[in-house]
């Protein structure tokens, strides 16, 4: 019973042919309701643990992976449909990688790895540590925790090196260095009213780190940004080590800027990578659940759900078993290791001040972090193209099968969906009830908006392009030091550098993520399917979202082609982007 019900639900996800439906107490259909019913009986999300060198983790609440289980049986069918979209060109780039790296004993070594095959595979925004392109990651692949310095914060005067008052001082630079970076006129006194101070706090990152791994650890920093308006460019000011209470500018040592550059970057990659779990596939993956027990395959909304959460199942299969656990790439190049990833990700699924919450969407998550006063984020520019394009496509479906609000508010099955997340404990701000198709189309948007663009954002293809080594990794690997150099004396960044026995490592890590998308998997086809493409209902707004999407598409095309780009790319045209969570 489980293989045929596991069965017509592939069947369902990948575009059976038969009419979508809501479901109404005055219209009940017994025969649905009994194969919605019977499919309750073989999933359902549970408290899990995940094993890691002997010790259980606790694991979000999530389907049971037992053999032969309803939840295997999708895991398998869905691993063997991403597994065609390999590149082989990774494979051999990792191979050059093992025989290359004995040689590698200065920097450049490390760098210059990159050029040599970039026949094979793109060269990674990473590779360039200058501080333009340090500033340019943080508007597209990276600083998904930056935020705009309030008015009232980081105030108090530079002190002499103290671990206790670093985290809290105003910027240790001159007036006259600060508009060196921030540009002419930009003081510590204006800094702040005129909205060009930014920051990333990763001060509580540390307590991860894996105490087996000693030799390997990210440190607790803050890192500070301003946007340079004559420039137009975001830049790096300031970096705080919190454990030693030194804080770092470009007007140190080109070496020791350097290496507080890496401080950053170890954390950024390190929260980065957990997070994006956090916020896309721990949340999706109950939710998918909750919608096998109480939809049918024909409703609208599960239909469009499903649409976008395919792959969850797998992705979390190849997760537990590829990354965190003992000897994976994670726990060998990661500070954290897999055990300190799986704590994070753990504090993040059951705490509230994370913004770990369906209502943290988009907009609100924009607006909360003040990232609208920095005019050349592409996350932000981008973005707002494809929530506009998502909402509007999600109010012509909502309105097509509720044409009155009477119609949702009695629609049985979504009701019963919507009270069954609910009741799941890391699922924040999942409504209880559904009150309008509004409330319901902002949960659709933010949940299609989270697996088809912003996870795309931080893990993906720019997972290889956030990591390159010597300076972007997700560790450091010898403690910092604990004052500054003084005159005639040098750093060695090649100490803090990841082992050259480790490089094939570390170049497999973000590889397993840059991945060939053929067509079929991208927004540009989200909905040719036959459960879309049948629906007459349907027919004006799929119209609609395909020219939408073609035309950011050209957009975006057009301007990632401009040579006064600090970092062409056309990562994020719907061409490129699955409209799935991918890997």
């Amino acid at each position: 019973m489980a293989l045929r019900l596991c069965c017509a639900l592939t069947a369902a996800v990948a575009g059976a042919a038969s009419a979508l439906s809501v479901s109404s107490a005055a219209g009940a259909n017994d025969l649905r309701a009994a194969k919605i019913q019977q499919l309750a009986t073989q999933i359902k999300n549970e408290p899990r643990v995940l094993p890691v060198g002997g010790v259980n983790y606790p694991l979000y609440d999530g389907p049971m992976w037992a053999p032969g289980s309803l939840t295997t049986q999708i895991q398998q069918q869905e691993l063997a449909a991403i597994s065609n979209f390999r590149r082989a060109s990774n494979t051999k780039a990792v191979q050059l990688a093992a025989k290359w790296a004995k040689d590698f004993d200065t920097l450049e070594d490390y760098t210059a790895f990159y050029d040599d095959v970039s026949g094979l595979i793109e060269k990674p925004l990473a590779a360039d540590n200058s501080d333009v392109a340090f500033g340019a990651q943080r508007l597209a692949i990276k600083g998904f925790i930056m935020r705009a310095v309030n008015s009232d914060e980081f105030l108090k005067k530079p002190h002499r090196q103290s671990k206790k008052w670093i985290a809290q001082q105003d910027l240790s630079l001159h007036d006259d260095q600060i508009a060196q970076v921030c540009g002419a006129g930009v003081t510590r006194a204006n800094i702040r009213e005129q909205k060009k101070l930014f920051v990333s706090e990763y001060d509580q990152v540390s307590q991860y780190n894996d105490a087996k791994q000693p030799q390997k650890f990210v440190a607790d920093v803050l890192g500070f940004f301003c946007f340079n308006s004559d420039k137009q460019q975001l830049l790096p000011v300031e970096i705080r080590l919190l454990q030693t209470g030194l804080a770092y500018t470009p007007f140190d040592t080109e070496e020791e800027w350097s290496l507080a550059k890496m401080a950053l970057e170890a954390a950024e990659i390190s929260y980065q990578n957990m997070q994006h779990m956090a916020e896309t596939h721990a949340m999706t993956i109950p939710i998918r659940v909750e919608a096998y027990r109480t939809m049918s395959d024909e409703h609208p909304v599960f239909a469009l759900l499903m649409r976008h959460v395919y792959a969850d199942f797998a992705l979390e299969a190849l997760s537990a078993k590829m990354l965190l656990n003992v000897s994976t790439e994670v726990d060998k190049t990661f500070g954290w290791g897999a055990s300190g990833a799986i704590r994070f990700l753990d504090y993040q699924m059951k705490n509230d001040n994370v913004y770990v919450t369906l209502e943290n969407d988009f907009l609100s998550d924009i607006k909360r972090r003040g990232l609208e006063h920095i005019p050349t984020h592409k996350y932000v520019t981008y973005g707002k193209k494809y929530w506009d394009a998502f909402d509007h496509f999600v109010k012509e479906y909502m309105h097509a099968y509720y044409p009155k609000e009477e119609a949702l508010v009695g629609d049985v099955e979504l009701q019963n969906w919507a009270a069954a997340c609910a009741k799941v404990s890391h699922l924040r701000g999942f409504p209880a009830k559904f009150e309008s198709r509004d409330q319901l189309r902002k949960l659709m948007v933010h949940l299609i908006f989270q697996s088809a663009f912003k996870h795309h954002t931080m893990n993906g293809a720019s997972s290889w392009h956030g990591v390159a080594m010597p300076y972007s990794v997700p560790a450091l690997w010898k403690a910092l030091p604990t004052k500054k150099v003084t005159k005639g004396e040098k750093l060695n960044l090649i100490e803090w550098a990841i082992p050259k026995e480790l490089v094939p490592t570390q170049v497999l890590s973000p590889a397993l993520f840059y991945r060939a998308i053929p067509v079929t998997e991208t927004l540009l086809d989200a909905y040719r399917s036959a459960k879309f493409a049948d629906e007459p209902l349907l027919f004006g707004a799929m119209r609609e979202f395909e020219t939408s999407v073609r035309k950011i598409d050209a957009e975006l095309a057009q301007l990632e082609s401009n040579v006064t780009q600090e970092w062409p790319s056309q990562l994020y045209r719907p061409a490129q982007l699955s409209y799935y969570t991918w890997i």
